[in-house]
């Protein structure tokens, strides 16, 4: 498995999610706790843009309270 640095893994979502290497403003900081919560692994990141893919900030932070539910190791172990 393939992991990256913050910087990278802040590009990969960018270019994901939004087109573009930098998120909007207003989902700045989610993007940090996304790429926070997948560790570098590309993969996750994949899975999650999938995601979230043309959804509100709303939609995004609820999201990430229920993957924070979630122990990183199954989702790792499932990757």
């Amino acid at each position: 498995m393939k992991y990256m640095d913050i910087t990278e893994s802040r590009e990969l979502l960018g270019w994901h999610a939004f087109k573009t290497p930098s998120p909007t403003e207003s989902y700045a900081d989610l993007c940090k706790d996304y790429v926070e919560y997948c560790g570098g692994l590309s993969l996750a990141l994949e899975v999650i843009r999938s995601f979230l893919l043309d959804r509100s900030v709303a939609e995004w932070k609820n999201a990430l309270k229920k993957l924070k539910t979630i122990p990183n190791d199954i989702i790792i172990g499932k990757l």
